[in-house]
């Protein structure tokens, strides 16, 4: 895993951390969430923690373990280019780089360019070494 890969695994991580995510499915969302990083890029993994964390707000109590992986999971997968078009489409999301970084405490440069559109660019390979930095 190199230095880059490292900080992206670290910054989900913290965002699990920051809001409890992992509830007392520890180690089921953990293998969940290693699931999700080695097919989705950590950035939209981070914007679909969020996402959930806002849907997350409505409701009392708020979900934590497996059912917060879940909607990560449906909002991936809702986000997924089609493979028979031949461009990507932007990734819809109504939260602003300034609304991310208030609610992780993370800088949005990661995840959003200089115009607040989200980028979205697929690994190449999949992740090694995920386990170790969660």
């Amino acid at each position: 895993m190199d230095i880059r890969d490292l900080v992206s695994h670290q910054r989900v991580k913290h965002i699990v951390d920051l809001y409890q995510l992992d509830g007392s499915d520890q180690k089921d969302f953990r293998e969940s969430l290693l699931s999700l990083l080695e097919i989705y890029p950590s950035s939209l993994v981070e914007l679909a923690m969020v996402e959930a964390i806002v849907q997350g707000w409505l409701v009392i109590p708020m979900p934590k373990g497996l059912p917060v992986i879940e909607t990560v999971r449906q909002q991936l997968q809702s986000w997924q280019a089609d493979p028979s078009l031949d461009t990507q489409p932007a990734i819809e999301t109504l939260l602003t780089p300034a609304q991310f970084e208030q609610i992780t405490g993370l800088d949005a440069s990661l995840v959003f360019d200089a115009a607040g559109q989200v980028l979205a660019q697929r690994p190449l390979v999949p992740c090694q070494g995920a386990q170790e930095a969660l």
